[in-house]
């Protein structure tokens, strides 16, 4: 499972991190209450990073097959969303600078912009 639950990412960063890399499921998440137990998305596979303290992060396990109700390449543009309207951007602590780095390598603007 790669759902996020209570305190699971938080607690293994804890014990052994932080983490140089993660590579975070963001696909197969609608409709959530379907899916929230088994898979997480854009907006869970964020706060996993930043729990974590991933210095790169890496999205993965979406748009091969069809498995849910998200449409093609909506993950990645919602992830893509998300970290563009965070509140933690530009803020001086050690979330914001794990976030930029998960914006840098989870989805890049030119990646997002094409068909």
């Amino acid at each position: 499972m790669s759902a996020i639950r209570d305190r699971h990412f938080a607690d293994t960063s804890k014990k052994y991190g932080p983490f140089r890399v993660a590579l975070l499921p963001i696909g197969a998440y609608l409709p959530r209450w379907a899916f929230e137990r088994q898979h997480m998305g854009p907006k869970e596979a964020i706060q996993a990073a930043l729990d974590l303290r991933a210095m790169t992060s890496i999205a993965m396990h979406f748009d091969t097959f069809q498995l849910a109700d998200e449409a093609f390449l909506e993950a990645p543009l919602e992830l893509q969303h998300l970290l563009r309207v965070s509140r933690f951007r530009g803020e001086p602590t050690r979330s914001s600078s794990c976030l930029s780095q998960v914006s840098r390598s989870f989805w890049s603007e030119d990646q997002g912009s094409q068909s």
